[in-house]
């Protein structure tokens, strides 16, 4: 997906991509890019900081917090060359951020990288949702285990929490007691 507001700039931008075979969709806007999200998430987000209504920089922001699109990928582009904007969309959530006029050859490799990282964090989440999957199957193997594993996370994260853990952490704690118990998949 390509947001940006020039039509030009934003036809040119998508022509040019799906000449390297990329499906590509042109939107002018925030609120028009949000729609089209809710139809089809795109592979990676092409994004404009210089648009009407909401800026570049709280659109990327608000799609990184959102559970749904969090992993996509985003570029961001601005004519702007300081150092502030660049960091300012790095700090919104953006993957990339290039300047205008966009050097194809870079914005083709990026991409490329970035969309294989992607497909690497896809697969690993499939491999997540089997662990998990087994670890579902060793609670079910006993009536009296029944909730066991949602109740030592809540108690773990809880405990985390009071210990000051970040949000990371917190995770990792919530993953290892939800997983604590999958060795029992074997086990009579």
């Amino acid at each position: 997906m390509v947001v940006d507001d020039n039509y030009e700039v934003g036809a040119a931008l998508a022509a040019l991509l799906e000449l390297d075979q990329h499906t590509v969709e042109h939107v002018a806007d925030g609120r028009a890019a949000f729609a089209a999200l809710e139809r089809q998430h795109p592979d990676l987000i092409i994004l404009d900081v210089q648009l009407p209504g909401m800026d570049g920089y709280a659109i990327c922001e608000q799609l990184k917090h959102n559970p749904d699109t969090w992993q996509i990928p985003i570029i961001m582009v601005t004519v702007e060359n300081q150092r502030a904007a660049r960091l300012q969309g790095l700090a919104a959530g953006a993957d990339a951020y290039l300047q205008k006029p966009i050097d194809m050859q870079e914005l083709d490799v990026r991409i490329h990288a970035l969309l294989r990282s992607k497909r690497r964090t896809e697969q690993l989440e499939q491999a997540e949702d089997v662990i998990f999957a087994l670890a579902r199957t060793v609670e079910a193997k006993d009536s009296y285990t029944e909730g066991h594993l949602q109740r030592l996370a809540c108690y773990a994260v809880a405990i985390g929490e009071c210990l000051g853990l970040n949000a990371d952490d917190l995770l990792a704690l919530r993953y290892g007691a939800l997983l604590h118990d999958v060795g029992k998949v074997g086990v009579d």
